[in-house]
């Protein structure tokens, strides 16, 4: 836990050293998942208000030919994200909320973009954001109780 505020105090030029202690203690695995998921967060929202609002979008195919998978997948990331930036604190409600509620407010929106609004993509999203938090608070839960980052020896 330390650890991680140390991380968003450099992000935030608030403190120096951040490679150092990474380094001295064995945690880059941490340090790579802080930066991506705090960097990672805004572009996502864009990507995601963009596929909700396009008119026309392009016809992907592959795996996930159901739209509903895409729905849930779309806000599963953007949940797991603002549950990594917010961590397991009372700001976390809100901003899961705040997911909902975007979802719910493009669902609306499409119908002004010549797309039809379904409920069964709310729910989708809505899906896909509960278990985007849940995944984001298992391994907030998991790099807390130290499993992937070896606790230094007491000597």
């Amino acid at each position: 836990r330390e650890y991680v505020q140390f991380i968003y105090a450099c992000i935030q030029a608030e403190a120096n050293g951040l490679a150092e202690k990474t380094r001295d203690m064995g945690a880059t695995f941490t340090a790579c998942g802080a930066s991506v998921h705090l960097w990672l967060f805004w572009p996502g929202v864009v990507l995601v208000v963009w596929g909700e609002l396009t008119p026309q979008l392009p016809q992907l195919g592959g795996i996930l030919g159901w739209d509903k998978a895409d729905h849930f997948i779309a806000f599963f990331g953007l949940a797991g994200m603002a549950t990594m930036v917010s961590g397991l604190r009372p700001r976390l409600v809100p901003a899961v909320l705040g997911v909902v509620l975007l979802s719910g407010a493009l669902e609306i929106l499409q119908a002004f973009t010549g797309r039809d609004a379904e409920i069964l993509d709310f729910v989708a999203n809505s899906l896909g954001a509960c278990a985007g938090t849940l995944a984001g608070m298992a391994f907030l839960l998991i790099l807390r109780e130290g499993a992937l980052v070896g606790r230094p020896s007491p000597d």
